[in-house]
C-alpha cells in the first residue's frame, strides 16, 4: 500500500501484490591451483518468474484544503471512491544462459597474463494482462525477445614482491534490453495513443583501470589504488512523465537509451594496526561521470538535452575513515567497537534533477538547485559487537549526530511536490543465534 498523491488527504492510493520465483544452476570445472596455467570453464541457467498486480485507484477525499491560507482546490474532478484508474497484472519471465571460460598463464615468476570471455543469451518476455483505465478496459500488453552478447576480458599483472602488485585490465559489460509496456505514440494528427510497448536495447560498457596493490609492515598495513575509464553505450536511463500535462491517466514509465557516457576516477584505501586491538582505516573516491550523447531525454514531458551533464548519483568526492577496536574477552568470546566517518559531495539523484540542475528546465519554470541537488552531508556512525561461540550481539548507530540531510528525489507522480528521502538518526539492536 502507498499513499500515490503525496499529500495529507486520501485522494489516490497504489496497491501492489508481488510474487516472484527464482531459479539458477552453475556447472564448473578448473584446475588445481598453484600451475604455471590456472584454467576454469563453465556455464549458468537463471530464470526469473514475477508477478505483480497493481491497482492506482481514487481514495475517499477529492479536496485539499491549505492550512496556512484555508483556501480549498480540488485534487481530483468529483469521482466514486475506489475507482481504478489503473489496474493491471503484469508478468516478468526472464531467461539467461551463459557459457564462459577463463586462463591465467605465468611464463616467469612476477608476470601473470589473465584472458577470458562470457557468452550470454537473455529471453525476456514481459505481459500486461487485465488492463483497466478509470475503470474502462484497455488492450492486453506483451512484448518478447532476444539478446545475445560475447564481453571478453584480459589482465596483465606483475607482482614486484610477494607482497605488492601492479595490474592493467580491460573488461567488457552487458545489461540485457526489456519492453515497456505502457509507453506512448502519437499518430500524424498529433494524438496521444495509449497504451503502446516499445523496446528498449542492451546497455554495453567497456572498462579500462590500473592499479596497485600492497601488504606491509608484517601484513599489518595496506594499501590499494586504481585509476579507471568507463565508456558506455546506450545507457539505460529511466523516464517517469505525463504524456497529456495534466491527465493522471496518462502516466508513463519508461526506460530509454542514452547514446553515451563516460565515467572516470581514482580510488584509494589504506588500512594500518598499530597496536594488536586498534584498526585505522581510510578510503577516498574522485569520479567524474558524464553523460555523452542524451540530446532527446524526457523530463516532465518536455524533450531536453542532457548531453555533457552529469550522471545521476554520481557524487564526485566520496571519503571514509574508520577507527576499531577489537579484541578477545576468553578464548571463546570477542568483543568490538568501530566508528565510522561517511563522506558524500553533492549530486543529482535521477534524470529530473540532472535537467533542473543543467538549467534545461528553465524555459519550463523549473529553476534552481533545491531540492534536485541533493546536498553534500558527512554523518557518522557507531557500530558495536560482542560475540560468544554461536551468539552474537550486534549494535548500531546511524547517524550518530542526528545531522538533517537526505539522499534521493523522486517526483514521477504525485500532487506534494518533489519527494526527498531523509535519513534520522537510526538504532539497530540485533540478537543472533547459529546453530553450527
Amino acid at each position: 500500500m502507498f499513499d500515490e498523491d503525496a499529500v495529507s488527504v486520501n485522494a489516490i492510493y497504489r496497491n501492489n501484490e508481488w510474487r516472484a520465483e527464482s531459479y539458477g544452476e552453475e556447472l564448473r570445472l578448473q584446475s588445481k591451483a598453484g600451475g604455471a596455467l590456472d584454467w576454469v570453464v563453465g556455464a549458468l541457467y537463471a530464470r526469473d518468474q514475477v508477478r505483480q498486480f497493481n491497482l492506482v485507484a481514487t481514495g475517499t477525499q477529492t479536496t485539499y484544503t491549505y492550512p496556512d491560507t484555508g483556501q480549498t482546490v480540488y485534487v481530483l474532478p468529483p469521482v466514486p471512491p475506489n475507482l481504478p484508474i489503473n489496474e493491471n497484472t503484469t508478468g516478468f519471465d526472464d531467461d539467461s544462459a551463459a557459457i564462459y571460460a577463463e586462463a591465467t598463464w605465468r611464463p616467469i615468476a612476477p608476470w601473470a597474463f589473465t584472458v577470458g570471455g562470457r557468452y550470454t543469451r537473455d529471453t525476456i518476455n514481459d505481459t500486461q494482462t487485465g488492463v483497466f483505465s478509470f475503470g474502462s478496459p484497455e488492450p492486453n500488453l506483451a512484448g518478447g525477445s532476444s539478446f545475445n552478447d560475447f564481453s571478453p576480458h584480459a589482465v596483465v599483472s606483475y607482482n614486484f614482491t610477494p607482497d605488492d602488485m601492479a595490474y592493467v585490465s580491460a573488461s567488457h559489460g552487458y545489461k540485457a534490453g526489456g519492453h515497456d509496456l505502457n509507453d506512448v505514440t502519437e499518430n500524424a494528427a498529433g494524438t496521444i495513443i495509449v497504451p503502446t510497448v516499445t523496446t528498449f536495447q542492451p546497455e554495453k560498457v567497456w572498462n579500462y583501470e590500473v592499479g596497485y596493490k600492497s601488504e606491509f609492515w608484517d601484513h599489518r598495513a595496506m594499501f590499494d589504488a586504481s585509476a579507471f575509464y568507463i565508456d558506455w553505450k546506450n545507457l539505460q536511463a529511466e523516464e517517469n512523465y505525463l504524456a497529456i500535462p495534466g491527465d493522471i491517466a496518462s502516466a508513463v514509465q519508461s526506460t530509454v537509451n542514452a547514446a553515451s557516457a563516460t565515467s572516470k576516477g581514482i580510488d584509494m584505501q589504506a588500512r594500518v594496526r598499530p597496536i594488536q586491538p586498534l584498526t585505522l582505516g581510510a578510503s577516498l573516491g574522485l569520479l567524474d561521470a558524464k553523460f555523452g550523447s542524451f540530446p532527446d531525454a524526457n523530463v516532465y514531458g518536455y524533450e531536453v538535452n542532457l548531453s555533457g551533464d552529469n550522471l545521476p548519483q554520481s557524487p564526485h568526492v566520496t571519503a571514509n575513515a574508520m577507527v576499531e577496536w577489537a579484541e578477545p574477552v576468553n578464548i571463546d568470546t570477542n568483543w568490538y567497537i568501530r566508528y565510522e566517518e561517511v563522506y558524500r559531495s553533492s549530486s543529482e539523484s535521477n534524470l529530473e534533477g540532472v535537467a533542473a540542475v543543467s538549467g534545461e528546465l528553465a524555459q519550463y519554470g523549473v529553476t534552481g538547485t533545491f531540492p534536485f541537488k541533493m546536498p553534500s552531508y558527512e554523518i557518522g556512525n557507531l557500530n558495536l559487537g560482542l560475540t560468544s561461540k554461536g551468539w552474537s550481539l550486534l549494535g548500531s548507530v546511524d547517524n550518530v549526530f542526528n545531522k538533517e540531510y537526505y539522499t534521493g528525489t523522486g517526483d514521477h507522480f504525485g500532487f506534494g511536490g518533489v519527494r526527498v528521502r531523509p535519513h534520522p538518526r537510526m538504532w539497530r539492536l540485533e540478537l543472533v543465534y547459529r546453530t553450527h
